[in-house]
């Protein structure tokens, strides 16, 4: 939830009174990958750089 408040996308004061039902509806989209209660997120970066 942290990481999703942090967007501008889904920042708290987007929900109002209406967080409480975005955490719940989050949690149930999720629970089926957690492992062990963990989300685990497995991605890669790059940077480019240049001068």
């Amino acid at each position: 939830m942290g990481h999703l408040y942090s967007t501008s996308f889904a920042a708290p004061h987007l929900f109002g009174d209406r967080s409480d039902a975005f955490e719940a509806a989050v949690t149930n989209a999720v629970s089926p990958f957690l492992d062990s209660g963990v989300l685990t997120k497995d991605n890669a970066l790059t940077v480019l750089g240049g001068h």
